[in-house]
């Protein structure tokens, strides 16, 4: 009976050891039955690239030449009474910007001795006057800015760079006499560009200005 006993312990003994190593076993097997998963974003850059230049002038006349395609960012002019100057401030968006607001600040030192509009299909059109036809509207509370909203469809990748034409003339009056005209020696009418993200602005193009006397650019 005792030998029974003796042999019942010892299988209970081997059984829970068996149960023992079973059960650690199981658990071996459970820590390195894992699962894993992840995200991966990739990110690309946002940009708004505008470039702006003009036709290339002859300084005596004040005219494109025929023929002459150079485009410069800068020409010197002569100023006569009632001549008629080119000067035609192309702004080029280029492929790949993004939505923007488009503008543009209008410098110009030689306002009080532009011509007034003339009538007639050919008549000289002011500087102010220009910019209205081509689309540009002016900036409330902002002298001298106007602005031009650039859509995404002008900006997607392949669609070629976008011209945004400003004016084309410049006209002296013509009643203006030398005394007068001396104090013009050196002045300058400058037209700078300027491009904000439209995102962030939707609809909100004072903001936006706004937000450009906050830059690097020191506009006000």
């Amino acid at each position: 009976m005792k030998a029974m006993k003796k042999k019942l312990r010892k299988f209970l003994l081997m059984l829970s050891c068996g149960l023992l190593l079973m059960s650690l076993s199981v658990g071996v097997t459970v820590a390195y039955l894992t699962d894993t998963d992840s995200v991966k974003n990739t990110f690309t850059v946002g940009k708004v690239d505008i470039t702006m230049d003009e036709n290339l002038v002859d300084t005596e006349t004040g005219k494109i030449e025929p023929g002459i395609t150079d485009r410069v960012t800068e020409n010197e002019y002569k100023i006569v009474p009632g001549r008629t100057i080119d000067k035609d401030p192309v702004i080029r968006v280029q492929p790949g910007s993004e939505e923007s607001w488009l503008f543009i600040k209008i410098e110009n030192g030689l306002a009080a001795i532009e011509a007034a509009s003339e009538t007639g299909e050919n008549g000289y059109k002011t500087i102010a006057e220009q910019l209205v036809a081509n689309g540009w509207k002016a900036v409330e509370g902002a002298e001298g800015v106007v602005y031009a909203k650039v859509a995404a469809a002008n900006t997607a990748e392949g669609a070629g760079v976008v011209p945004y034409p400003t004016f084309t003339q410049f006209k002296v009056k013509g009643d203006i006499a030398n005394a007068a005209i001396d104090e013009y020696e050196g002045k300058k009418i400058n037209v700078t560009a300027y491009a904000v993200q439209y995102e962030g602005f939707e609809e909100n193009v004072a903001g936006a200005w706004a937000a450009i006397s906050d830059v690097e650019y020191g506009v006000k």
